[in-house]
C-alpha cells in the first residue's frame, strides 16, 4: 500500500536571513553609539576638570607666596618670585609652578620657572608620588601627562604697585583636539 504524504518547505530564505540581520544590526548599533559617545564625554568632562582643579592650585599656591612675601616684609615686596628681578613671567615669556616640591616661603626656592622661549614642552605635567606626596608637577621623575601648565602675571594700568592680574593656563588634547582652562584673577598688596 502506499501512502501520499506532502513535504512541507517550510523554513526561512536567503532573503528573510538578510532582512533579520539587518534589523538586529540596527538594534545594536543605536545603544553602542550611545555608549561611546557617553564614554568620550566622560572622558572629557574628567580632563576639564583636572585642568580646572591644576589651574586653581597653582593661583592658590600663587597667592600664598604672595602672602608669605607680605609676611616676611623687609626688602621683600609683595610679588618677589612671582616677577620681577631674574624671573619676569609675562604673556610672551610665561613660567610654571611646582606646587609640590615648591616652597611658597622662599626659604628654599619658590618652584617657579620662566619658560626656554618657543619650548614645545614648557609646563609639561607629570603625575608623581613619593610617601604621603603625590600629584601633579614638573619634575620629569614620574608619568609624563597630556597636561601642561603655565602662568604669567601683569600689573594693573590702574594701581600698578598694589594690584595685578594672574592669568593660569592648563592645556591638553583628547585625541587631536586641543582643549585649555585658562583662570584669571585679581591678587593685590593685601597688606599696604
Amino acid at each position: 500500500m502506499k501512502t501520499n504524504t506532502t513535504q512541507s518547505n517550510s523554513g526561512f530564505t536567503i532573503i528573510e536571513t538578510l532582512v533579520a540581520i539587518t534589523i538586529l544590526m540596527i538594534a545594536i548599533a543605536g545603544p553602542l553609539t550611545v555608549v561611546s559617545k557617553g564614554l568620550t564625554a566622560a572622558l572629557y568632562a574628567r580632563d576639564q576638570m583636572i585642568g580646572s582643579y591644576l589651574a586653581q592650585d597653582a593661583i592658590e599656591f600663587l597667592k600664598n607666596v604672595r602672602d608669605n612675601n607680605k609676611l616676611a616684609g623687609g626688602s621683600t615686596t609683595w610679588l618677589t618670585g612671582i616677577t620681577g628681578g631674574a624671573t619676569t613671567c609675562s604673556q610672551s615669556a610665561p613660567c610654571t609652578v611646582d606646587t609640590i616640591n615648591g616652597d611658597p616661603t622662599g626659604v628654599t626656592t619658590y618652584g617657579i620657572v620662566q619658560c626656554s622661549y618657543g619650548s614645545p614642552t614648557c609646563g609639561q605635567m607629570y603625575l608623581v608620588s613619593s610617601g604621603d606626596l603625590g600629584g601633579y608637577s614638573h619634575t620629569a621623575s614620574g608619568i609624563k601627562t597630556q597636561f601642561t601648565r603655565t602662568f604669567y602675571i601683569t600689573s594693573s594700568s590702574a594701581n600698578p604697585t598694589g594690584e595685578a592680574k594672574l592669568v593660569v593656563t592648563v592645556s591638553w588634547k583628547n585625541g587631536t583636539v586641543p582643549n585649555s582652562v585658562v583662570l584669571q584673577n585679581e591678587i593685590f598688596d593685601t597688606f599696604r
